[in-house]
């Protein structure tokens, strides 16, 4: 499973697959985008690529426009996911610096550099030359709000001057946000995990992330940040964090379930540093291939809309207070977990009586602010111990469905795509033959059970009840 989920990387695959998986990397550059102020060393050209909005995905307008103006953001993206600084840029109002370093050392070598140059951006234990980009930005002249800056290979691969002009910006005023920010003075977390060797402070192959923990997520006390964001909500079966503590000093803003600190913020000098210890794949959190079978799309639009709020306040550009949710001038959806608009308005919130049972999400948006926040609709019938046999089936077999309810439900053979490839309803136990399906485990006409899902559905007017298998 691990050799199959570094093939296909579904971070990239979900966001990209209705696109390009190049999309990021367009033509026009994002308005008053600086990809690169400096030359190589050598005098050679510089291979970095701009960040566009030519190829525009599902998003929610979360503070674009924002008040005040664009937010002047030095970002560091990976190459692998590096539409992540893209989608951040279709909600919030954006100008964009931006140096890609990846975590693995290839995928920095055989991109934006292609010709006669193709190769030249790094080599196998050698990324000095994409890190020195980062050094002519951080020690250059442009004045930034904020800098989004995952520490994939650790603190100590700044270079120095990098990393005396990063904590020079900060106590200037300039807002950091740092994404596995264990090995940096200046991060509110800090790694509970023993230290690395003097010589280095990252794993020696970051896409092997060590020890994780997993476990829900929670609030701690009101704070622009959270406030607007239902993290407990999120599908934590698949989001993972790593062990750490929080910094003298740090507030602690997201905690696990079993006290681990997930985002934490502190102060230094006039700036402020806000730090995730989420499990990262580049800036964006890190999501199991076998989400692919789930709904996850709604948590990823709030998940952004997090990292939103997180670079708003660290640029001092939060607003003064909090909105009257029950003006007429507030827009409002409820949202279903299919994130589908269910029903919209405005002013005060008003539930329909026949919403559907299940997790909704209510959002409010005004002009200065929004907030989301989840509605749970009871369901008073119930479905369980669904349980499929075969495990594992090939294209026209046939499967055993079992399961208990209160009355007669609809089961259905969902593909990796969301395609019915086989429906039949029962009471308590059905027989579906596989259909075809253009998505196969490896090269045989097969599915492994745990890559699919199966759909069970009581029949009531505007209602149901899913179980996934």
């Amino acid at each position: 499973m691990e050799r199959i989920e570094s093939i296909f990387n579904w971070n990239r695959r979900r966001f990209l697959g209705r696109t390009l998986a190049g999309c990021a990397l367009a033509r026009a550059p994002l308005p008053a985008q600086d990809v690169g102020i400096g030359a190589r060393k050598g005098g050679q050209k510089r291979f970095e690529a701009p960040y566009t909005l030519e190829i525009e995905t599902p998003h929610v307008k979360w503070a674009k426009p924002l008040a005040g103006g664009p937010l002047r953001v030095l970002a560091v993206p990976s190459v692998n996911e590096g539409r992540t600084v893209v989608e951040l840029a279709q909600r919030l109002s954006l100008d964009l610096t931006t140096v890609s370093i990846d975590p693995a050392w290839d995928n920095n070598k055989w991109t934006m550099c292609f010709g006669t140059d193709y190769g030249a951006r790094a080599e196998q234990g050698d990324m000095s030359l994409i890190y020195s980009y980062l050094e002519q930005e951080l020690t250059s002249a442009i004045t930034f709000d904020a800098i989004l800056l995952p520490l994939n290979h650790g603190w100590k691969q700044l270079t120095e001057a990098s990393r005396a002009a990063l904590e020079k910006r900060v106590k200037e005023g300039a807002g950091l946000v740092l994404i596995r920010p264990f090995s940096s003075p200046l991060s509110p977390l800090e790694s509970t995990s023993p230290p690395p060797p003097d010589a280095e402070d990252a794993p020696p192959n970051p896409r092997n992330a060590g020890n994780m923990e997993s476990s829900p997520w929670r609030r701690k006390g009101d704070h622009y940040i959270t406030r607007a964001i239902p993290v407990e909500s999120f599908p934590f079966r698949y989001i993972e964090h790593y062990p750490c503590r929080a910094a003298a000093g740090a507030e602690v803003l997201i905690e696990s379930a079993g006290g681990t600190p997930v985002l934490a913020v502190r102060t230094l000098g006039s700036g402020r540093v806000i730090g995730f210890g989420y499990r990262n794949s580049g800036m964006s959190w890190y999501m199991p291939m076998a989400a692919r079978n789930d709904f996850v799309d709604v948590y990823w639009e709030y998940y952004y809309a997090l990292l939103c709020r997180a670079l708003i306040f660290a640029a001092r550009r939060e607003p003064a207070s909090s909105p009257d949710w029950d003006s007429p001038q507030v827009d409002w959806r409820i949202r279903d977990l299919h994130a589908q608009v269910v029903v919209s308005g405005k002013g005060a919130v008003r539930k329909p009586a026949d919403l559907a049972p299940g997790t909704h999400f209510v959002e409010q948006q005004a002009e200065s602010d929004w907030r989301v926040s989840a509605l749970d609709v009871p369901q008073t019938d119930t479905i369980a111990d669904l349980k499929v046999t075969p495990e594992v089936i090939h294209e026209g077999d046939t499967a055993e469905v079992r399961w208990k309810s209160s009355r007669p439900a609809k089961i259905e053979l969902i593909d990796a795509l969301g395609r019915v490839i086989a429906s039949q309803s029962g009471d308590g136990e059905v027989w579906l033959k596989a259909g075809h399906s253009c998505t196969r485990v490896g090269s045989g006409p097969k599915w492994a059970a745990r890559w699919n899902r199966f759909q069970s559905s009581l029949p009531r007017p505007r209602a149901s009840g899913r179980t996934t298998r």
